[in-house]
């Protein structure tokens, strides 16, 4: 707890590094209100998307899903494209 926010990014990174791992940092902002391109959507935002807590259903198309899964699909991509950008 004394080490702060600021510091948390460097100690994962040092920690997946020595693990093996290696972290990806990216904008989570919208993940549960888009919906999914890996799930062949058109990655439409929307806060009404979000129809629960746990349910996501968008409004453009009907595509429904567990709002975490919809929302770890987005992760998902997100960081794939910053993987790739960065290689």
């Amino acid at each position: 707890m004394d080490a702060g926010w600021g510091l948390f990014p460097g100690i994962l990174a040092n920690k997946a590094e020595s693990a093996g791992r290696r972290v990806i940092p990216m904008d989570a902002r919208n993940t549960s209100r888009t919906r999914p391109l890996a799930a062949g959507g058109r990655g439409h935002v929307a806060a009404e998307n979000r129809v629960t807590q746990a349910k996501f259903e968008c409004v453009k198309c009907g595509f429904a899903e567990n709002a975490d899964h919809a929302g770890a699909l987005n992760v998902l991509d997100r960081a794939g494209l910053v993987f790739c950008s960065g290689a």
